[in-house]
């Protein structure tokens, strides 16, 4: 788990709007484009019981996992929260390993309280870019 920023809090709050991403529209798109072909491949060769249990398992792990709608990410004095459309605000910490790159920012994290984790990938697109810059940048702090 990550250690508290709290030693940080003197700078200032940190406050992310996320937005949809046009960029992780594209990539889910051309992933279930992929199954798709995948599975038409595999009906075509001669296996239509293989290609039909496979869709219903890629349905059901689809359906298993809904994902959580996340708003906003926070941090004040140290402490961080997350805007979960069904929830509100809540606490929330990460996991390590965080990945931040200019590119891609990749979290790990739960709601405190909770033993659920979640994975949460920000793309250039997915919020402003000051916003995701000084994310990178807290979020380096913490970790050194």
């Amino acid at each position: 788990m990550l250690p508290s920023s709290h030693r940080y809090w003197s700078s200032r709050e940190l406050n992310l709007k996320l937005k949809r991403s046009a960029i992780d529209g594209s990539l889910r798109f051309l992933f279930a484009l992929a199954l798709v072909t995948a599975l038409a491949l595999i009906y075509q060769r001669g296996y239509p019981l293989l290609a039909a249990a496979s869709a219903v398992y890629a349905l059901l792990c689809l359906l298993w996992r809904r994902p959580v709608k996340l708003r906003a990410l926070r941090c004040r004095a140290g402490q961080w929260q997350a805007d979960l459309a069904a929830y509100g605000w809540r606490e929330i910490t990460f996991k390590q390993p965080v990945h931040c790159h200019a590119y891609l920012v990749l979290l790990r994290w739960q709601p405190v309280g909770s033993s659920t984790w979640h994975l949460l990938c920000l793309w250039p697109d997915s919020a402003a870019p000051e916003a995701l810059r000084q994310l990178r940048k807290r979020l380096r702090l913490q970790s050194a």
